[in-house]
């Protein structure tokens, strides 16, 4: 059964646009009057704007917080050290527009069980960073340092509060992924003029043979984890559409996405595209055709560029014989390798200290679930990963048995939860609100629709 109607056509949804339009201008401004003064400019418009036009405020707030997913590394100090986002203020002022009665979804016309969940969660982060909090100070971690990482998990208290009431409003899901879908395109298309044409910087850097995109447009080659959560939202707007424009659309977005995402080099994406497919695949097809199209799918990437397959298989522990017959052990990687000894040092202390040694202790551990593990202790952990893999089977088990029409919504939601996964096993996304925020956004939203769908069936 359909949970919400949603919009079929760019020309019946048009309310993204006008802001979507300001933020391509301010992308063009940027090369001749400077980045931080075009976004720092945007972000107090659209602070402006909340506060004090009330049309729409839900609808635009929404799409204003995802558009902001595209601004990358471009934060503000406050003093001491500290440093805020956009992302750390939008959600705090969603706070302020609740209270002033400018979000007025009732919590009746929620899921019951979801806001309890939502409770317990909330509870739960609270006291967890608070423990973090203390015993980082008593293992002498800064007091800056625990708190940069500790806001990253609190930002959840106001998102699990207000986000739901949001995501309620009639055809608003249309239109985050209309926003999705520009944020992605503000993040590929920098990235692939920076590499091809050596615009913004520098171009590329090799990396084990592989030529990299850098993304300094947005910052850092890791906008590509951002990006894959925004490449998503294709599936969904791939079921909505019907006019032919629109699908070419839709198909031109998802290439130059796509390339971006094969420059990055980032192989643990590239697996998450890669079972993303193939789940694709299996509800679309069922299991016994998707048993023939996943091998001839993978067969066709032998085609792929000869770099491209040696940056994947330098991903592999073992991978020659010295003079010997021996097998080296060495990383031919040497990113690989540096992620290994991190997350080494963090299952280590892990075993020492099952408990936890509090905020920042870890650093950044390229694994969320790991540092967590470090940071918080075992247990708070091994809750993380199965919230997360319970939310990402349920999900795929619903695109499986829902009707065929609504299937690629449904994939959006599986897509988000496994390139979840991929980000939190291997990404490290918590340590800053830049990857933090998205991965939380579409975690909430997947799970938001998972517990809506089923409440409104029983309604």
């Amino acid at each position: 059964m359909t949970t919400i109607v949603q919009t079929a056509s760019i020309s019946q949804n048009r309310k993204p646009w006008g802001i979507i339009a300001l933020v391509l201008l301010a992308v063009f401004i940027n090369h001749y009057f400077g980045t931080n003064a075009v976004f720092i400019t945007a972000g107090f418009v659209t602070v402006t704007y909340l506060l004090f036009f009330k049309r729409s405020v839900a609808e635009y707030s929404t799409y204003g917080l995802v558009l902001w997913f595209a601004a990358g590394y471009r934060a503000f100090s406050i003093g001491g050290g500290y440093m805020l986002h956009m992302l750390d203020i939008i959600p705090l002022l969603l706070i302020v527009l609740w209270i002033r009665g400018d979000i007025p979804v009732a919590s009746s016309a929620l899921h019951p069980g979801f806001l309890k969940k939502m409770s317990t969660r909330r509870l739960f982060i609270a006291g967890i960073s608070l423990y973090g909090l203390v015993i980082a100070m008593l293992n002498g971690i800064s007091l800056q340092s625990a708190i940069m990482v500790m806001k990253n998990f609190l930002i959840l208290i106001p998102m699990t509060i207000l986000l739901p009431r949001i995501f309620h409003q009639k055809q608003i899901t249309s239109g985050i992924m209309w926003s999705l879908m520009i944020a992605g395109l503000l993040i590929a298309i920098p990235g692939i003029l920076e590499y091809n044409l050596g615009m913004f910087a520098a171009g590329s850097s090799y990396s084990d043979g592989f030529n990299r995109g850098l993304f300094s447009f947005w910052g850092a080659t890791m906008a590509v984890l951002v990006l894959t959560l925004c490449f998503q939202s294709h599936w969904f707007l791939w079921g909505e559409v019907r006019s032919s424009r629109d699908r070419l659309l839709l198909l031109a977005s998802a290439a130059i996405q796509l390339y971006a995402i094969y420059i990055s080099g980032t192989r643990n994406i590239w697996i998450a595209i890669l079972l993303i497919s193939s789940v694709a695949l299996y509800v679309r097809l069922g299991a016994w055709k998707a048993m023939i199209a996943i091998p001839v799918f993978i067969a066709l990437l032998s085609y792929a560029p000869e770099e491209g397959v040696k940056r994947m298989e330098s991903f592999y522990f073992l991978h020659d014989t010295d003079q010997f017959g021996r097998q080296d052990t060495r990383w031919l990687d040497s990113s690989g390798a540096d992620r290994a000894e991190r997350m080494s040092n963090a299952v280590n202390s892990m075993v020492e200290q099952p408990l936890g040694r509090g905020w920042a202790h870890a650093g950044w551990v390229h694994s969320d679930i790991l540092s967590i593990g470090a940071e918080l202790g075992v247990i708070p952990a091994l809750l993380f990963l199965s919230l997360l893999l319970t939310t990402t089977i349920r999900l795929l088990i619903k695109a499986k048995r829902c009707e065929r029409s609504e299937q690629f919504r449904w994939l959006t939601y599986v897509g988000f939860m496994i390139t979840n996964i991929m980000l939190f096993s291997f990404g490290g996304v918590t340590w800053i609100i830049q990857y933090a925020l998205p991965a939380w956004f579409t975690w909430l939203l997947s799970e938001y629709h998972l517990y809506h769908d089923r409440y409104e069936a029983n309604a």
